[in-house]
């Protein structure tokens, strides 16, 4: 992002600010901000509070009788700022999270756990998640774009409008998702002939990126590597693996481990143990050939892991099978 849009953050930031200290204002803001709006002030004086409290208190609105239901018909990014206090809330609208620079957490009341997006990743908040994001810190630049209901449905197509568990997350913004998120930026702020007719198509453009790059599922992360080990065994290897779904080593073993609970060398070894074992069953090749088959360079060491599984040699468990 450029110096023009490092000055709209900062706009953002200074017209949060405003609202914090004025009673009138924050009240404007509520009114304007929240479908509940009324049944919140209401809850407010029957407290003895008034409209400031409500954006600094430390006390969670989610503890009081009413959840606060933030509300827009209109398409809009803005910039998630420092000022911001935390809230639960839910929304009648779509809202796309994006961090551009360091980090982005959520609380998620209906789980009580925390949702950490870090940088260049996004999330799809769905209508209805109570939850709550933290200020952001001086050096964070966390986005939000929010979107009406009629034109996040509209991409369905793209992204269904229904998720059981009301958030998606997207674990790697690309280059290209980022273009089109600076150019909704570039065309809302400067509002030029049709720029809302552009912010949508580029809305499109953005969340198809995302979700061909989106973050894979616990089994959809196991299929990718069963079908991997099923047809490179004896030369299996997690640079190789992550060469041919184009991450890095590093990146690769972290989403492994964090999908699977295991390393990448310990699956491998277990998807090979399982393929000996199915040999021995039904074929009469000797031991060391299906070490070699299996991708065991040393037969003693394909005996050992076979003995600490299974609790036998692999000669001992195919008798079972005479």
């Amino acid at each position: 992002m450029g110096k023009e849009f490092e000055k709209i953050l900062r706009l953002h930031e200074k017209e949060d600010e405003k609202y914090i200290f004025c009673e009138e204002d924050i009240i404007a803001r509520m009114m304007n901000e929240f479908q509940n709006a009324q049944e919140l002030l209401e809850l407010l004086s029957s407290n003895s509070a008034h409209a400031v409290d409500f954006f600094t208190m430390s006390e969670f609105p989610s503890r009081w009788p009413v959840i606060p239901i933030r509300k827009s018909d209109k398409f809009y990014i803005k910039k998630h700022t420092s000022t911001q206090k935390p809230y639960f809330h839910s929304h009648n609208f779509y809202e796309l999270i994006y961090v551009h620079r360091g980090k982005c957490i959520q609380h998620i009341d209906s789980q009580n756990a925390e949702c950490v997006l870090k940088e260049k990743q996004a999330c799809v908040v769905y209508p209805e998640l109570v939850h709550s994001l933290m200020p952001s810190g001086k050096d964070d630049v966390i986005l939000k774009i929010v979107i009406p209901g009629e034109i996040f449905e509209s991409f369905s197509d793209i992204i269904p409008s229904q998720c059981s568990e009301k958030m998606r997350i997207f674990d790697s913004v690309t280059e290209q998702a980022e273009y089109f998120t600076a150019k909704i930026m570039e065309e809302s702020l400067y509002k030029r002939e049709f720029w809302y007719s552009a912010c949508k198509s580029y809305l499109a453009l953005l969340l198809t990126e995302l979700c061909r790059t989106r973050e894979t599922t616990d089994a959809e992360t196991i299929e990718l590597l069963h079908r991997y080990f099923s047809m490179n065994l004896k030369t299996a290897s997690l640079s190789d693996f992550a060469e041919s779904l184009g991450y890095s080593s590093g990146y690769a073993g972290r989403i492994i481990k964090e999908k699977t609970g295991n390393n990448f060398s310990e699956l491998l070894s277990r998807y090979r143990i399982e393929s000996a074992k199915k040999m021995l069953e039904t074929t009469s090749l000797s031991v060391e050939n299906i070490s070699l088959e299996v991708g065991y360079l040393n037969p003693s060491g394909f005996y050992k892991q076979f003995c600490a599984l299974y609790g036998m040699t692999p000669k001992e468990y195919r008798q079972m099978f005479r």
